[in-house]
């Protein structure tokens, strides 16, 4: 526990702007942990990254075998797909540019950017476009 002090201190020391730190094996840890329970009971992971916003820490959750990655905007899909993310899925609403709020349930969608991205791990279950799916409903 002292050598983690230790080495805590030496971080805040380097880093001038409020920062989570996050010990290498307790995150490996919690990334190992999620994908086992998934497995176990036969679910696919798709994290979302809106936490971190870390490209490393992304990879890592890739490299566990996830389902792709997760965004909330189209900027941190471009951010990811720029470093080489596939399987990208955009968890809010697009809405075309100049298309006013409201205007036009066409215009609403959830959508992949990269790769194959689904909205659920069970086939059986359609997505919400499948169920035609408008603003607000």
């Amino acid at each position: 526990m002292n050598r983690l002090r230790q080495a805590l201190g030496a971080l805040v020391e380097r880093i001038d702007t409020a920062a989570p730190i996050v010990p290498a094996h307790v995150m490996r840890d919690g990334i190992d942990r999620i994908q086992g329970f998934a497995a176990e009971h036969s679910l696919d992971v798709r994290p979302h990254v809106k936490t971190h916003k870390c490209v490393e820490i992304g990879r890592r959750q890739v490299k566990a075998e996830t389902n792709g990655i997760t965004v909330g905007n189209v900027g941190e899909a471009e951010v990811f797909a720029e470093a080489g993310f596939d399987g990208i899925f955009i968890a809010h609403p697009i809405r075309p540019a100049g298309n006013d709020k409201g205007r036009g349930s066409g215009a609403w969608s959830r959508r992949p950017v990269c790769g194959s991205a689904s909205t659920t791990s069970r086939p059986s279950a359609p997505s919400p476009m499948q169920r035609g799916a408008t603003p607000g409903g």
